[in-house]
């Protein structure tokens, strides 16, 4: 098996495409090779003067990542009405893989129909260009009415996941039964890590908080057999960025190093 390590830029804010050569050599320095960005700041920059920036600091845009409240009808007709565009771009990139996130319980199973209708079409239509569209959990679809919407996107044949063992802890599932859930179907993995389970714990180093990091990481080793990105998401940081890019890095390589 091959594990590769890459960064979520999210760390570098809301104007981190103002300085991505900064933001890529603090990533490549601290020995990560792969990186993923949010769409929105993909969008802000061309696209051959981002990969030039990519080619100089050696990395590899390995995702990108779009979402939100899907039940907002308005929101998510935006979202597909993007989908072409965003498509486009990641084919200019020769980006495989597109994450999203935002399926929530609702009661109203039509309004709920719709979101699912429309996260089917997108993997299709991401599909037939060549691109992977991978579910990205966060928590509340463990919370919301015994997991129903985390059900619902596992009894679609179709869907593929980059699960976040980080908000596992939060929706307050295990790591391998959770894993087992989508075992054959994990193309990207998110270590993400928080203090404790609370709606309100903060976001810390990989290895400083109460996610099952060790365990998702012994999981991987025992059933992936195919190479896998790892990506290290720390959605805020008090320290500097090349401190957490250090840190986390650090981490995911003894971990995967271990026997555990």
């Amino acid at each position: 098996m091959d594990f590769k390590f890459a960064c979520q830029t999210i760390s570098w804010g809301d104007q981190q495409h103002e300085h991505f050569p900064e933001v890529f050599a603090e990533i490549s320095a601290a020995g990560f090779t792969g990186v993923e960005i949010g769409y929105r700041r993909i969008e802000a920059i061309d696209p051959f003067l981002l990969q030039q920036m990519l080619n100089d600091s050696g990395l590899t845009l390995i995702a990108s990542h779009i979402g939100g409240n899907l039940l907002d009808r308005k929101q998510a007709n935006s979202e597909w009405d993007s989908l072409e565009h965003v498509v486009e771009r990641l084919l200019t990139l020769k980006v495989p893989r597109l994450l999203l996130s935002g399926i929530k319980y609702c009661e109203n199973i039509d309004e709920f129909q719709h979101v699912m209708d429309s996260f089917r079409h997108a993997i299709e239509h991401c599909k037939k260009n060549g691109i992977e569209l991978l579910y990205h959990n966060h928590d509340w679809e463990f919370k919301d009415a015994d997991c129903y919407a985390f059900k619902e996107l596992l009894a679609n044949e179709s869907s593929r996941f980059c699960p976040d063992v980080g908000w596992f802890l939060k929706g307050g599932v295990g790591v391998d039964g959770t894993l087992d859930l989508l075992k054959g179907r994990i193309r990207a993995v998110h270590f993400k890590d928080f203090s404790d389970a609370t709606d309100n714990s903060r976001p810390v180093f990989l290895g400083d908080g109460k996610a099952q990091l060790a365990e998702a990481a012994a999981w991987l080793k025992r059933n992936i057999e195919e190479p896998l990105w790892i990506v290290a998401e720390q959605d805020s940081t008090e320290s500097s960025t090349a401190y957490m890019a250090n840190r986390n890095a650090d981490y995911l390589k003894r971990v995967f190093a271990s026997d555990c």
